[in-house]
């Protein structure tokens, strides 16, 4: 075989392997969900639970995927800081609205929906602010350094947020 056909030949091995990787995590799951509700580990209610926490979770770990992929595709560089402007945006989110409940506009439905609206707001602008200002301070001025030079600062930068982060916690 040349190597042409034997690059397609592992193609297609690999197609055929992930199919069936892919068919028996499928059935595995299904599987095990149908014997713990008729087992009665779980009941439906805790099962609906845990599969809605699981996908909340699941798409905050692929919405930062998402945001590490776009950002080494457009830059090429990894940004490990990513991870923590996410935080920071969620600590905005969560200090709006505690400062919303002391107002007293957790109350009611209506105001508890402007409430959470005027929170989502918050942690949207504290995670544009900080991923400008880390892009402005730690990645611009070292756009065109050698590869090493940004990655350090990238990493230099996550450990800086992580600090700010625990130290807004205690």
């Amino acid at each position: 075989l040349n190597a042409r056909k034997l690059d397609r030949l592992t193609d297609v091995a690999i197609d055929v392997f992930m199919f069936a990787f892919r068919a028996v995590i499928i059935v595995v799951v299904v599987l095990g969900s149908i014997l713990t509700l008729i087992g009665g580990t779980y009941t439906a209610s805790d099962w609906f639970e845990l599969v809605g926490a699981g996908l909340t979770q699941g798409s905050i770990y692929a919405l930062i995927a998402l945001g590490y992929t776009m950002v080494y595709g457009i830059l090429r560089m990894i940004n490990f800081a990513h991870g923590e402007i996410f935080m920071a945006g969620s600590f905005g989110g969560y200090f709006a609205l505690v400062a919303l409940a002391q107002v007293g506009m957790l109350s009611n439905v209506g105001t508890s929906l402007l409430a959470i609206a005027i929170a989502i707001l918050a942690a949207m602008a504290v995670s544009v602010l900080i991923a400008v200002g880390v892009e402005r301070v730690a990645y611009r001025p070292l756009r065109n350094s050698p590869t090493l030079v940004p990655l350090i600062s990238a990493i230099g930068a996550s450990l800086l947020l992580i600090a700010v982060g625990m130290s807004a916690v205690y």
